[in-house]
């Protein structure tokens, strides 16, 4: 059984109820609104062997099928050291996906342009306007700094939890060097109005 200091595992399960929790509304329909995210919770409906018995399955049949992918792809000689085993379940995942459920079957799960808006323009540069008066600045230079030490606490737990379960010996330099790409990234993305 893997042990990991309290830190570690109660981030690790931490992230995972929030994958978890993010993962739900793909055992929901709605029917009210064109696309899911305008409807209400309470619009929503779950995904039961009653309503939606098919969708129901064809979601099931990929959460299995990723997960056997995931268990027993490692375990391949040679090629499952080198290829990722969450590439070839998202690829194998798009394949079914494609050519039996929506070829064969004739029916497929809820895809992203049925889910939200999505625009296919690229981001365009914008320089924020930054405030003259000293309480806006004081006030933002506040909450930056929370966040970048969030950021900086949630990278180095990240990147030591993945040390830890990969076996890996871990480096100051890898701390550092995810910490700078971190910074980086969040700052060019500011730039763009990303998050």
């Amino acid at each position: 059984m893997l042990t990991l200091p309290l830190t570690h595992s109660s981030f690790i399960v931490g992230l995972a109820i929030i994958i978890f929790m993010a993962q739900l509304p793909a055992f929901q329909y709605c029917d009210d609104e064109p696309l899911f995210v305008e409807c209400t919770v309470e619009q929503r409906q779950w995904l039961t062997f009653q309503s939606q018995p098919l969708e129901l399955c064809l979601v099931l049949v990929h959460v299995a099928v990723c997960m056997a992918i995931m268990k027993f792809w490692p375990k391949m000689p040679k090629i499952g050291k080198w290829i990722p085993a969450s590439l070839v379940a998202l690829l194998f995942g798009t394949l079914i996906e494609w050519t039996l459920f929506r070829k064969a079957i004739g029916q497929g799960t809820r895809v992203v342009e049925e889910t939200a808006p999505i625009a296919g323009d690229p981001p365009k540069f914008y320089w924020p306007a930054i405030p003259q008066d000293s309480q806006t600045i004081s006030t933002m230079l506040s909450f930056a700094i929370q966040l970048a030490a969030i950021g900086a606490v949630e990278s180095v737990l990240t990147l030591q939890a993945c040390n830890e379960i990969t076996d890996t010996v871990p480096k100051i330099s890898d701390s550092n060097q995810e910490c700078f790409a971190q910074g980086l990234a969040n700052l060019v993305c500011g730039l763009f109005r990303g998050m």
